[in-house]
């Protein structure tokens, strides 16, 4: 089942209109329909703060919802999956998740590294990680010359971002910082992408004078 059709029943089955649905989340009615329609995204946070209103257990909605051994669900219902173990820390959840992903031919492998560093991250163990699969993460950030322009490549510096360095992580910061100078020009998925990239670099950051000069840049 799509993400859109699952949400859809939800709310049917509590017999709540839409807007009682997203009462006090943040989003409109005209936002929230294009979601059950599946013409736009959900964001994880918004996602989370519903769930908790409405007394919706996460856990119990992915389980209800959703057939692990179904090839056919799409890359953002693996994300949200994702993302939710993870706010949960939820590691049973996360490997359940990436456990199904070995078995799809069509998924692709920033995905499933995804998997991978969530669970990790969830264990605390994300400095643990093989030696090959930490290859395999770096050659595929840097597969394109032009990194920063590739939202998967962002997506794998910003969920394996504890495991460079300090100097190394700068470096490539400031490459993140230098492409998007003008944030509000971009697509809002990427404003949020980076939004939270810079986020995690913050709270991990020790140079301060970098993040002031900074400070207001996002």
């Amino acid at each position: 089942m799509e993400f859109c059709e699952a949400i859809k029943k939800k709310r049917k089955e509590l017999g709540l209109t839409q807007s009682q649905m997203i009462s006090g989340v943040g989003i409109t009615r005209f936002q929230f329909s294009k979601i059950e329609s599946g013409n736009r995204k959900m964001y994880i946070d918004d996602l989370l703060k519903m769930f908790e209103l409405r007394g919706i257990d996460g856990k119990s909605f992915w389980d209800e919802y959703f057939d692990n051994s179904d090839k056919k669900e799409n890359q953002e219902t693996i994300t949200q999956k994702l993302t939710l173990a993870f706010y949960d820390s939820d590691l049973i959840l996360a490997e359940k998740v990436r456990n199904a992903l070995s078995d799809m031919k069509d998924i692709s492998e920033e995905q499933r590294y995804h998997a991978l560093l969530i669970c990790k991250a969830i264990k605390g163990d994300i400095s643990n990680i093989e030696s090959d699969e930490k290859k395999g993460m770096i050659r595929l950030l840097f597969k394109e010359e032009d990194w920063t322009k590739n939202i998967d490549s962002l997506r794998i510096f910003g969920n394996a971002m504890t495991m460079f360095d300090e100097s190394t992580r700068h470096v490539l910061m400031k490459s993140v910082l230098k492409e998007y100078q003008c944030l509000a020009d971009k697509k809002e998925d990427t404003q949020l992408r980076i939004a939270e990239i810079w986020e995690l670099y913050n709270f991990m950051c020790k140079d301060e004078q970098f993040l002031k000069l900074n400070s207001n840049w996002v």
